[in-house]
Parts: C-alpha cells; structure tokens; sequence
C-alpha cells in the first residue's frame, strides 16, 4: 500500500507533466494526492524540495541493475543482454527527469549525478573484471562504460518515439539488448580464438 509521501511524488509527475514546475501549485498537488495543504507541508517544506526528491528517486543508479544476476564473466552474452537492457530501461525510466528537470536551475545537483557516476563505475568494474580474467586486453573500461551507457540512452529515446508509433518499448529494448549483447559476444569470442 501506497503511503502518503508516494501518492504526493506521483500527483507531482503527472502536474509537473501537464503544468510544468512554476504553473504547479502545492494545493493541487496535495489535491491530487488526496491530502491536504498542511499534509504536504509537513513532508516537504517546499515544492522545490519536493522536486529535488522527485529528481533524485527517478534517477537511475548502480542499484537498478541486478547484479545478482551477472555471470561475472562465464556468458559474456547473457552479462551484456542484462546491462544494455536495464541501463536502456532505466534512461527510458529517465527521460521524464529531463522534462521536469528543465523547469529549474540546475539540472543535476551532486548527489544525483552521483547515482549516474555510480552506474558507470559499475559497468567499468564489470569491463576491469573481464580483463583480469582474460577475456579483455588492458583499456580505458571507464571510457568504454560511458560509451555504452550513452548508447544505451540514444537508444532510449528511439524506444519512446517507437512506442507513440505503436511499436512497444519492451519488446524494442529486449531486442537492442540480445542484438547488442550478440555484437559484444562475438567480439569476445574472436579475441580469445
């Protein structure tokens, strides 16, 4: 069950959406989220402070990918599906951030750049893992991380454009992934040949 904090991130998306930030009053959004003015006012002490929360939370970091799942190195394909398809969810799940994040100053304040940092650290780790295994020679992997991530938020935006033309985001995303992941698998396989 909801509580009263996600029912007022989520009236805010949605009139921050429709509204943008400044036409947004904090009445509607405690309207919309069916509690009153007070309420809101005792969870946030301003509508930029709930903005702030709201960028933060829809930022994607290291803790979106399930790294449980990782082969470390044991099926390259199936490790590099799972990234380049969680990190093309996760900037599909990101784009609404740019939207609201137009409507302030500062797009990026430290802690959420600091989530997207973490998520290219991450994938650098996993490249620096492959290579003390033998599957990659020495490399820039932290270069080689952002790469993929910014392929990955490229592809996002495709993914959102396809699906208002009727083609679904899931099934785009799955085959970037498996496309992709095939691409990094053969590369891979060639190297250690």
């Amino acid at each position: 069950m909801k509580d009263t904090k996600s029912w007022i991130l989520d009236a805010a998306v949605i009139l921050f959406t429709q509204n943008g930030f400044t036409k947004t009053t904090t009445k509607a959004i405690a309207e919309l989220a069916g509690v009153s003015e007070s309420t809101f006012f005792r969870i946030y002490k301003s509508k930029a402070a709930l903005l702030s929360d709201l960028l933060y939370i829809m930022t994607p970091g290291p803790e979106d990918i399930p790294m449980k799942e990782m082969t470390n190195g044991t099926d390259i394909r199936k490790d590099f599906e799972l990234f380049l398809y969680h990190n093309a969810i996760l900037h599909v799940r990101h784009l609404p951030v740019f939207r609201l994040a137009m409507h302030v100053e500062e797009i990026y304040d430290q802690s959420r750049f600091s989530k997207i940092e973490g998520m290219i650290s991450q994938m650098a780790g996993y490249f620096q893992h492959l290579q003390e295994i033998g599957f990659l020679i020495e490399f820039d992997y932290r270069a080689l991380a952002e790469h993929v991530n910014s392929l990955a938020l490229v592809k996002a935006n495709e993914f959102v454009t396809g699906e208002i033309y009727g083609v679904p985001m899931e099934k785009s995303v799955r085959a970037f992934a498996r496309q992709y992941s095939e691409y990094f698998e053969r590369m891979f396989s060639a190297k250690t040949a």
